[in-house]
């Protein structure tokens, strides 16, 4: 028995396999570097619309607070209003009264004042005599 071993030889790499091994290794660093920056970006933009939607329902809980004060001041317009109109009509009518007590009272002096002057006129008439006249 001879024991001397075959010793394969040593293949230089070829000119093919080392472009498709190369090829694979910028392939798979490129693929890497792509899929990170994707994930790096998907991550902002979850960041950028978290902030976004934070900012609208806070907005948005302004927006309701705002209203709710709008519904109220409009209550109490329609309070005021009402309120305002009462007071008005009440107004008006005491006035309407006291013109109406006023022309009453006119009235009844227009009448003093006729009676007057016809017992004016009565008295002179009836005393013409004693006068002097000069």
């Amino acid at each position: 028995m001879s024991t001397s071993t075959q010793v394969r030889p040593s293949r230089p790499i070829g000119g093919f396999r080392g472009g498709l091994l190369g090829f694979s290794a910028g392939f798979v660093a490129a693929s890497l570097g792509s899929y990170f920056y994707l994930i790096d970006d998907y991550r902002k933009s979850n960041e950028s619309i978290a902030t976004t939607v934070a900012s609208v329902s806070k907005e948005s809980v302004e927006l309701g607070k705002k209203f709710s004060r709008i519904d109220a001041l409009e209550d109490d317009f329609d309070s005021l209003k009402s309120s305002i109109k009462d007071e008005i009509d009440l107004k008006s009518q005491r006035t309407q009264s006291e013109v109406q007590q006023l022309q009453s009272e006119v009235s009844d002096l227009r009448t003093y004042i006729v009676s007057l002057e016809q017992d004016i006129s009565r008295y002179f008439a009836s005393n013409r005599d004693q006068y002097i006249r000069i």
